[in-house]
């Protein structure tokens, strides 16, 4: 299954930028990008065990190394660029496995919810984005802050 693959390719890509991410809270960012990915192949691992009754197949030969940059010089807004277009993929790939999943309305739901969980993913990397950018808007929080002091 590839999205075991992807998402270990995630977890290792999440893991290097919050290594190379100088800014503690945009380390702390990718660092739980990365256990969620984490999360996410479980439960896909789970999945497969419980369906086929036998261990998943991984193999080191399918994971790929992002065709990325990322140094010193890579700043918060590239790192932020690289990893929504991670999260893109991700949710088009959860979305084409949900429709393409057939009958088994178990592997339907965890790629459903997979999509959600990867679209909740590419919202808060676009609201870190647009805090960077000077582009902050109020839909962009998870919260209502009074706004008078």
């Amino acid at each position: 299954m590839l999205a075991v693959h992807r998402e270990e390719e995630s977890n290792r890509f999440y893991s290097m930028l919050a290594e190379k991410i100088k800014n503690p809270e945009g380390a702390l960012t990718f660092q739980n990008l990365a256990q969620d990915e984490i999360k996410h192949r479980q439960i896909l691992l789970t999945w497969w065990e419980s369906r086929f009754r036998e261990a998943f197949p991984f193999s080191e030969d399918r994971i790929e190394a992002p065709a990325v940059s990322v140094d010193d010089q890579t700043g918060a807004l590239d790192a932020l660029e690289l990893a929504l277009e991670f999260e893109q993929q991700a949710m088009d790939l959860y979305e084409q496995l949900a429709v393409t999943a057939g009958g088994d309305k178990d592997l339907v739901k965890i790629c459903r919810d997979l999509a959600k969980e990867e679209w909740g993913h590419f919202n808060t990397l676009s609201a870190e984005r647009n805090a960077i950018m000077g582009a902050f808007y109020w839909y962009d929080i998870d919260h209502a802050a009074p706004l008078e002091d």
